[in-house]
């Protein structure tokens, strides 16, 4: 009986679009939304994946102990006044702009570290989030990516640091 309904579940996901949870996090599919409103989700160190299409609205709600989450193009989440805290990688390939009620903090832990990647723009201050990298350049206590007061990338291309070690 359980794999029947792991095989409908699975069935459901790919033919509706609903979100799946299970022991590797929650992939919000093409269609699927998640809506939070002010629940919480502890994620024990897994990831979230919001792909194209999926949807995940925050509201006042939390996402904790997640490990990593991506937002994949054309992805959408409103975070309104909702907090995600994460241990490894925030992924932005998607347009979202964080509002300025939102929270998204790091923690050490799920056994990784912390990285920003993707070329959404998350603090909208027209610098990709990947360039700003997770460094807290003034010292205000937001990483750089959430941080629109940083306007400079704090990336260097492999490009330029292979030509200054050829000059060298």
């Amino acid at each position: 009986m359980k794999h029947l309904l792991a095989a409908t579940l699975f069935l459901a996901t790919l033919l509706c679009g609903i979100p799946v949870w299970g022991a590797g996090g929650i992939v919000v599919m093409n269609g699927g939304e998640v809506v939070l409103n002010s629940q919480a989700i502890r994620m024990g160190c897994t990831d979230v994946v919001v792909k194209k299409g999926g949807s995940i609205d925050m509201g006042s709600g939390t996402i904790t102990q997640c490990r990593h989450f991506t937002l994949n193009s054309g992805a959408s989440l409103t975070d309104a006044t909702g907090t995600l805290s994460l241990s490894g990688t925030w992924k932005n390939n998607s347009s979202f702009v964080q509002g300025p009620g939102s929270t998204v903090t790091f923690f050490s832990g799920c056994g990784v570290s912390n990285h920003v990647t993707g070329t959404g723009d998350t603090d909208g201050d027209g610098v990709m989030d990947y360039r700003e990298s997770i460094i807290d350049s003034n010292s205000d206590g937001l990483p750089d990516f959430l941080d629109p007061a940083i306007t400079v990338a704090n990336f260097t291309s492999p490009t330029s640091v292979y030509l200054m070690l050829l000059l060298d």
